[in-house]
């Protein structure tokens, strides 16, 4: 089904007569969709629903289930109206590494990388002001700011030159803060997003999203062990525990990319993983 099945004038208005008046769109924006099961006419039940946020222009968003049978209703990388879903959209920034079990004293951070072939603004061209957020830490990046290809940067929980001298984090690697949140030490969801492009009050885009938690499958180790967890390949989904792994020592990565330098090849369903 697509829009011309409820919407046959062609416009939207909530405001009009009959017979637009019991037309709808869906809104880019984020909107809600309800499938209610009816007899003659009369809703007797909510059948499915879905909430989604802003989305990218031509981008549709699907299901995809992880290798837990967790499903996710998430942006996808072609548009399959009337056949399988393809798989989901990743990038062009993801979340590579997160340090929620550090040492007593030392500060939380998280580590992302631009993966895409190209510079990415963290901010919109056109509304300079509009810029990039993590939602879960109630971090927005500085205005301006903008990720070269492979670049990484570190968003941390207290002073960042303070964090880049006590890491020995060289000038070629960003590094923000301090956020306003935590990192929770029992499990958490982490979101970074975008605005809209060129909307006075815009929306926010998901670009990538990691739910992590702390029990299998999903690596951790004793809180305040020091060690991270380390993202196994950019270019899979965020929240698939075994696209996740342990840093190799204490004190993780920060600003070195532990993603490998071939593409990937995932292959995910309930009960297999296999990675090439």
């Amino acid at each position: 089904i697509d829009e011309t099945d409820f919407n046959p004038n062609g416009l939207w208005n909530p405001d009009a007569g009959v017979p637009q008046d019991w037309e709808f769109a869906i809104g880019s924006g984020g909107d809600q969709v309800y499938l209610i099961q009816a007899n003659n006419g009369t809703p007797v039940s909510f059948a499915a629903d879905r909430d989604f946020d802003a989305a990218r222009n031509g981008v549709s968003f699907g299901s995809h289930i992880n290798s837990q049978g967790e499903e996710f209703f998430t942006a996808q990388d072609q548009v399959t109206l009337g056949a399988e879903n393809a798989n989901p959209f990743i990038g062009p920034l993801v979340i590579t590494e997160i340090m929620y079990q550090n040492e007593p004293g030392a500060m939380d951070w998280i580590e992302i990388q631009n993966i895409s072939g190209a510079a990415i603004n963290l901010f919109d061209p056109a509304i300079p002001e509009h810029v990039w957020k993590i939602n879960g830490l109630d971090f927005e990046f500085p205005p301006g700011q903008t990720l070269a290809f492979g670049e990484i940067a570190l968003i941390v929980s207290g002073n960042p030159a303070t964090f880049r001298s006590q890491q020995s984090i060289g000038p070629s690697v960003a590094v923000y803060g301090p956020f306003n949140g935590s990192l929770q030490d029992n499990g958490q969801n982490l979101s970074l997003q975008m605005p809209e492009p060129g909307e006075p009050d815009p929306g926010f885009i998901e670009i990538d999203a990691v739910r992590y938690d702390i029990v299998e499958p999903w690596p951790a180790d004793a809180l305040g062990s020091g060690y991270s967890i380390e993202r196994v390949f950019g270019n899979e989904f965020g929240t698939e525990p075994l696209n996740w792994k342990l840093s190799t020592d204490p004190g993780g990565t920060p600003g070195e990319s532990s993603l490998p330098p071939t593409s990937p090849r995932l292959e995910s369903n309930l009960t297999r993983i296999t990675l090439t």
